[in-house]
């Protein structure tokens, strides 16, 4: 069976927003409790998430994923409550209408007119937003408010994954985050500014400077080669646009130093097999597939472990799709792939009709 329950936010005021407020809707499974660092269950962090579950997430519905969603607009929060209670999924939310940043920080925040880029620092003139689009920057409301840390939101919650988008304050929001970055949090994906977008906001280069410094290594950006458009006349097939914007993702150093530092206990083993269902939804699953190999030893020990082994055994499924998916590639052999698969998950590979008939695999 699965549960929906929904808890009214708090009625304490922080600034204009409820604080600790959040509405709580879940979908998923009872589960028996944990202490944080053994869990099976991926914590989520979304910050400006208007919108619902990130596109990067979508796919993984065999795994126990807790999403907190935050956003700052009390409006879309209400709007998010309601879409979530609509779509009924297999995973847990907890939706915070919330202000981010340094603790007790008060700031102005700007509603334009196109709500999903409102924020708390202003956009400087540009091209992508003339003529007819002019009205979409345009500040309909200012509103006094006072921030929370993520640090102090989530201090009985262990983070694995942040995910920050909230138009130039990515970086004051983690700030507030330094305990939650030393602690528990493994990846980061976040809007960055590659130039000067916002009045006064840092640009990339000052966040990689930062999450280098708390251990965390860039991986990639989410960039195809189309920037912001600066004339209609182009070849949408190709490369056009200044670089602006982009999401950037990072990963702890824990998994991309090499020598990898090999799992050597169950928890370490868990914290590593999230890593790599990160790796497989932020482009980057051959750095996934080559932790897998490296962790072959602790997999052998630990995957009758009920933790480790529900972690395992979607994580498996998620890596059959990717392998199979190459079969026809040039240079990809299926039996190569059986082969490091087998010795990796001690079990086969499905291939042919035994791939296609698996309900697991294609429900």
């Amino acid at each position: 069976m699965f549960n929906a329950t929904l808890i009214a936010p708090e009625c304490s005021k922080y600034g204009h927003l409820n604080y600790p407020p959040y509405w709580y809707v879940s979908f998923s499974r009872q589960r028996t409790k944990r202490k944080p660092e053994m869990s099976n269950v991926i914590n989520v962090c979304d910050v400006g998430a208007r919108y619902g579950i990130h596109p990067s997430w979508k796919g993984l519905e065999n795994f126990e994923i807790l999403f907190h969603l935050v956003e700052a607009d009390t409006e879309e929060a209400a709007r998010l409550q309601r879409k979530l209670l609509h779509d009924r999924g297999k995973n847990s939310f907890r939706i915070y209408d919330v202000f981010l940043g340094p603790d007790s920080k008060r700031t102005a925040y700007y509603q334009l007119s196109n709500r999903a880029m409102s924020g708390s620092f202003r956009r400087k003139p540009s091209r992508l937003f003339m003529g007819e689009r002019a009205s979409q920057v345009k500040i309909d409301k200012t509103d006094d408010v006072v921030s929370v840390s993520l640090d102090r939101l989530f201090d009985k919650v262990t983070i694995d994954f942040l995910k920050i988008d909230t138009e130039g304050s990515e970086f004051q929001i983690l700030l507030g985050a330094e305990n939650m970055l030393k602690n528990s949090v493994i990846g980061i994906r976040a809007e960055v500014a590659m130039n000067e977008v916002f009045y006064d906001a840092p640009v990339f280069s000052k966040i990689d400077e930062f999450l280098k410094a708390n251990n965390f290594d860039l991986l990639t950006f989410e960039f195809s080669g189309k920037g912001d458009l600066q004339h209609q006349f182009v070849n949408p097939e190709q490369r056009f646009g200044v670089l602006n914007l982009t999401d950037a993702i990072w990963l702890h150093k824990d998994f991309t130093c090499v020598p990898f530092t090999k799992p050597t206990s169950v928890e370490s083993l868990i914290r590593t097999l999230k890593a790599v269902v990160f790796t497989f939804s932020n482009h980057c699953p051959d750095l996934g597939l080559a932790i897998l190999s490296e962790s072959r030893q602790t997999i052998k020990l630990h995957y009758k472990n009920e933790l480790a082994a529900s972690l395992l055994a979607p994580l498996s499924r998620l890596v059959e799709h990717h392998l199979y998916s190459l079969k026809w590639l040039p240079g990809q052999n299926i039996e190569e792939h059986s082969s490091w698969f087998r010795d990796t998950f001690l079990r086969e590979m499905r291939t042919g009709t035994d791939f296609m008939s698996a309900l697991d695999l294609n429900p």
